[in-house]
C-alpha cells in the first residue's frame, strides 16, 4: 500500500513536470540557448586574457571575500538571498510588458557570462583548488540558480503573451499560469543554491586552502 502511494505521487509529480515543460517548451529553449550563449562568451574571454588575470578581476566580490576571511558564510548567503530577490522582483516587472521581455534574457546572458567568467579566473589563478571548488561548490549552485532563472524568465514572459493575447491584466489571477502562483517554488530552487554554497563552501575551502 506504501508504494503504491508513493508510486503514485511519483507519478503525479512527473505528470506535472512533463506539462509543464510541455507548456513552456519554447521558452525554455531560447532560455538555453542565450545561457549556452553568454557561458561560452564567458569561457573564450576568460582564455584570451588568462595572461592578464588577477583576483580582483573575479566579478563575484563576495564570494572573493569570504575566501580571503574578509566576510562570512552567512554574509555571503545574506547577499545571495538578497541579490536573488531583487533579481526575480526585476524579472518580474520586466515580462510585465512585451516590449520589455528580451531585457530578462540579456540579464540571463550577463549572469552566465559573469558565472564562467568567475569559474574560469578560479581556475587559472589558482589552479586544482580552483578545480576543486568549481566542481563542489560553484557548479551545483550555479546549476540550481539558472534552472530557477530560467524557469522563471519563461513562466512570466508565457504569462505576459497570454495576457496580451487575452486581454488578461498580468498582475492579476485570471490566467491559470499566473507568475505569482508559482514564483515562490521557483524562488525556493535559488534558495536552495544558496543553502549549497553555505554547507559545502566551508568545507572545501578549508581542506583545499586557497593562497589568495
Amino acid at each position: 500500500m506504501v508504494n503504491y502511494r508513493i508510486n503514485r505521487k511519483v507519478y503525479f509529480i512527473k505528470q506535472i513536470i512533463k506539462q509543464h515543460l510541455l507548456t513552456y517548451k519554447v521558452f525554455y529553449i531560447i532560455g538555453s540557448i542565450f545561457f549556452v550563449l553568454g557561458f561560452a562568451t564567458g569561457i573564450f574571454s576568460a582564455i584570451k586574457y588568462a595572461n592578464l588575470v588577477e583576483l580582483v578581476d573575479i566579478s563575484d566580490n563576495v564570494l572573493i571575500s569570504f575566501l580571503c576571511k574578509e566576510a562570512s558564510i552567512f554574509g555571503l548567503f545574506f547577499s545571495r538571498l538578497v541579490a536573488y530577490l531583487f533579481l526575480s522582483l526585476i524579472i518580474i516587472i520586466i515580462n510585465s510588458m512585451v516590449f520589455l521581455m528580451p531585457i530578462s534574457y540579456i540579464i540571463l546572458i550577463y549572469k552566465s557570462f559573469l558565472s564562467a567568467l568567475t569559474i574560469s579566473f578560479l581556475i587559472i589563478l589558482y589552479g586544482f583548488s580552483g578545480v576543486l571548488l568549481t566542481i563542489f561548490v560553484l557548479v551545483p549552485s550555479m546549476i540550481l540558480f539558472f534552472i530557477g532563472l530560467i524557469t522563471l524568465i519563461s513562466v512570466c514572459a508565457k504569462r505576459c503573451l497570454m495576457c496580451k493575447k487575452y486581454g488578461s491584466v498580468y498582475f492579476s489571477d485570471q490566467v491559470s499560469c499566473f507568475p505569482l502562483h508559482t514564483i515562490f517554488y521557483i524562488f525556493l530552487i535559488m534558495l536552495f543554491s544558496c543553502v549549497i554554497e553555505l554547507l559545502l563552501l566551508p568545507i572545501i575551502s578549508v581542506t583545499f586552502v586557497l593562497i589568495i
